[in-house]
């Protein structure tokens, strides 16, 4: 008898599979790499320091950072709490900027924001998701601390028009707050070139472990800690380290780096087949941001005259409604409606995220799996 056969997995957006080259240096440190780093009184301690300050300079180098502004997280939702939250109260007669497309990590971090009185501008933006520049430029009128804007969109893969960001960011003193997790398989980037002030990632998207995540605070800023204790992470994150988390997430980083050009290359090809082989089904199909500057790997697609709950009938893949961390609520998504998008048209949306690690036959199943039987 032979075992069911699994789904073709199409929600690398929402998490990846740790690598195996992570997944052994990871076990390395959890049986001969252990101790506490916070305690450099003990061999045990510095060498768990040394593990940490290693992935602190992987990391770092992936975003093209300095070692120092790089502090580790238990993932993108904590350190998109501690930017959004962080900054607001350090700067709490001044406003935030938000775009309603972003995480639920940062615009319900926001929302709390807003209800502990600090006001927050909530962006409008144009049917692909795109800043609209006259609402930033009227925000930018009153006092503001930061704009959050992610880099590439977690659920239509847009990336963010950068130029005009980092003008109005420094024409008018207020820092950006990037998103980047979606970014880091999908671009390179530069953090510094970008002219982004704070950012947040997980290593989860990065076929490195779940649990561990970075936030980059340019060197010189501020950040108001939320969380107290022992002082670790130079008393900016209290907490013990997750040591064999944060070495998976600096291993991660340096094999995104070594190949990147191959991964990129081989993720444009199979998105661009993807999406033609998508066509070739059904050409009323909706591809969200479809004419913009888009990060290869993800796919936002509808289908006018499909049926309601398509996504429920979908067999033999694993595809997302959209933001999978908000996916176990029932309600369209807010990005889309923030978009223009019917609420019917956003109910029916299907998320495709896909890897370089796949293939054309993959990209052919997937199609067939979306278009068919509705």
């Amino acid at each position: 008898m032979s075992l069911p056969r699994e789904p073709i997995y199409a929600d690398y957006a929402a998490t990846t599979p740790c690598d195996s080259r992570v997944l052994k240096r990871m076990a390395e440190v959890m049986t001969s790499g252990w101790g506490n780093p916070s305690n450099l009184q003990s061999s045990y301690g510095r060498r768990a320091k040394r593990h940490i300050d290693e992935a602190r300079l992987r990391v770092s180098q992936l975003l093209g950072a300095t070692e120092d502004e790089i502090l580790f997280t238990s993932g993108a939702t904590e350190a998109c709490n501690m930017a959004i939250k962080g900054i607001a109260a350090a700067n709490p007669a001044r406003q935030l900027i938000i775009a309603p497309t972003e995480h639920p990590a940062v615009i319900e971090s926001a929302k709390i924001v807003e209800r502990a009185g600090i006001a927050v501008h909530w962006l409008k933006v144009d049917q692909d998701g795109v800043i609209i520049w006259k609402d930033l430029e009227k925000a930018l009128e009153k006092p503001s601390s930061a704009i959050a804007a992610m880099l590439v969109n977690n659920q239509t893969g847009l990336i963010m028009p950068q130029q005009e960001l980092r003008d109005h960011c420094r024409q008018h003193n207020v820092l950006w707050i990037s998103d980047i997790t979606q970014a880091l398989p999908r671009m390179h980037l530069n953090v510094h070139e970008l002219g982004i002030d704070i950012a947040m990632c997980s290593a989860h998207k990065l076929y490195g472990p779940q649990g561990v995540g970075a936030l980059f605070v340019k060197r010189g800023l501020h950040i108001q800690p939320f969380m107290d204790g022992g002082g670790q992470e130079s008393q900016r994150r209290s907490g013990t380290e997750n040591v064999a988390g944060i070495v998976g997430f600096g291993e991660a980083a340096t094999l995104q780096r070594l190949e990147e050009n191959q991964r990129l290359q081989k993720l444009k090809q199979l998105s661009t087949f993807l999406e033609h082989e998508i066509s070739s089904f059904d050409s009323s199909r909706v591809i969200f941001s479809e004419d913009q500057d888009r990060a290869p790997g993800i796919t936002y697609v509808a289908f006018p005259d499909a049926a309601p709950q398509i996504i429920r009938r979908i067999q033999g893949i694993m595809v997302s409604p959209g933001s999978s961390c908000a996916s176990m609520h029932a309600s369209p998504s807010e990005a889309l409606l923030a978009m223009g998008v019917t609420k019917s048209m956003a109910a029916n949306a299907v998320r495709i995220s896909i890897s370089h690690q796949q293939n054309e036959d993959d990209m052919r199943t997937i199609a067939r799996a979306i278009c068919s039987d509705y």
